[in-house]
């Protein structure tokens, strides 16, 4: 245990590195890029039947933010319910079909997620489901998700589910399955699983999963094939997982797509160029390792007024203000 909390103690740190490194607007002369457009969903307030989770909401943020940073317009839902979930899966068509036929849709969700008869669904909170056979009709369906995106006739879509976690639901058949089942990817399209299919995904020791840490790291690395990316995120969450968690892709894209800039050398050395100086970036990075155990909502307030907007941490600054002072995050969305 000690040498997986060092692991993701480093594969954060990592993160934190290379938040600052990364701008995604376009360099000077070239022509802008197709439209990005994610929708981003963390549930952790799950009650009753249904045990919260630890870190959907906080990984669904850190998401959030790389998305941001990659040049994509993002909806963002913590703590959603089934009409919430499907009204934003509406407006993300919506959008992704306003854009135009280049346009490349993406979709994330953390949280519990469950199969039933070969048939994955992402659970909404104040669901109540307790029973297998309430789960079609209570829960969100994947398939519904993907179809939703199909359907807009656009270049690319990419699902993303860090969505395995325990399943407490009694069986209501011998086949004893876990985890999510493996989902045919439609032409153009790839579906990403936190874990293999079947398997149960962790919910990680420190604020976010070891999946979506991993994620959060290699996204941001410049000049990589996205289906390379993923090779990279699965050979990252076995290392931080002991070789416990490895996970999935199905993959039907037909053309290359870089979430971080292109190959060409220019974008590697516009990525060296937006550092952070050495010396603000180890003053933030000592600040924050400093306060983040504090459950002083004053301690985060004097990071914020310290390094205001460039601050590498000040979203989980404010978000852990909000926690301490007891607020309850709201569903929010962006256009």
């Amino acid at each position: 245990m000690k040498a997986l909390v060092g692991k993701a103690f480093t594969a954060a740190v990592m993160v934190v590195v290379l938040l600052s490194v990364w701008s995604a607007a376009p360099r000077d002369g070239l022509a802008a890029t197709p439209a990005r457009i994610a929708l981003v969903i963390g549930n952790s307030g799950y009650q009753g039947y249904w045990a919260p989770l630890v870190n959907p909401a906080n990984d669904a943020q850190l998401m959030t933010g790389t998305l941001r940073m990659l040049g994509f317009e993002v909806i963002e839902l913590i703590d959603a319910d089934k009409d919430t979930i499907i009204t934003a899966v509406f407006d993300l068509q919506d959008q992704l079909e306003g854009a135009g036929p280049d346009s490349v849709g993406l979709f994330y969700y953390a949280g519990h997620g469950v199969q039933v008869k070969g048939r994955n669904y992402l659970i909404p909170l104040g669901s109540g489901i307790e029973e297998e056979r309430k789960v079609s009709t209570q829960a969100v369906s994947t398939g519904f998700v993907l179809g939703q995106m199909e359907a807009t006739n656009n270049a690319m879509n990419i699902i993303i589910l860090d969505a395995c976690r325990n399943n407490p639901l009694p069986r209501s058949d011998r086949s004893g399955t876990t985890g999510l089942a493996k989902m045919n990817a439609p032409r153009g399209s790839l579906v990403a699983y936190s874990t293999s299919p079947g398997k149960v995904a962790l919910d990680g020791v420190g604020l976010n999963s070891p999946y979506t840490t991993a994620l959060a790291i290699e996204l941001r690395v410049p000049g990589v094939p996205v289906e390379q990316m993923f090779k990279n995120v699965r050979r990252a969450v076995a290392n931080l997982t002991n070789e416990e968690q490895t996970p999935w892709e199905e993959s039907s894209l037909m053309g290359d797509f870089y979430f971080a800039g292109d190959p060409a050398p220019e974008a590697a050395e516009s990525t060296q160029a937006a550092a952070l100086p050495g010396g603000e970036f180890d003053a933030d990075k000592a600040f924050w390792q400093t306060i983040q155990g504090s459950d002083d909502a004053a301690d985060f307030a004097a990071y914020i007024e310290e390094f205001g907007e460039r601050g590498i941490f000040t979203r989980l600054a404010s978000n852990r203000i909000r926690k301490l002072n007891g607020e309850t995050p709201a569903n929010r969305s962006a256009d």
